[in-house]
């Protein structure tokens, strides 16, 4: 893991959730193995989390997001902020 937030920009929101749903098995799976317990727990904390994300549609980028403009842009409907 890179430690960042996943790039789903521009995925079907089904292969979104199915990598989010992976994501909570690999940790389930690692929390199974941990024998201390504060880092099953985090481990677990993680799963559940990625469960959420996976159970969770995906948001729509705020109208002055760079691809929401980028689209605007592309669509003609581009408005100067100056």
């Amino acid at each position: 893991m890179s430690g960042g937030a996943p790039h789903t920009e521009g995925r079907p929101a089904s292969e979104r959730a199915a990598r989010y749903a992976k994501q909570a098995e690999d940790f389930e799976r690692l929390a199974g193995m941990e024998t201390q317990p504060r880092a099953r727990t985090r481990l677990l904390g993680l799963a559940a989390d990625y469960r959420r994300l996976a159970d969770t549609a995906p948001r729509r980028p705020a109208p002055d997001s760079p691809p929401a403009r980028r689209r605007n842009i592309e669509a003609g409907n581009a408005v100067s902020a100056f």
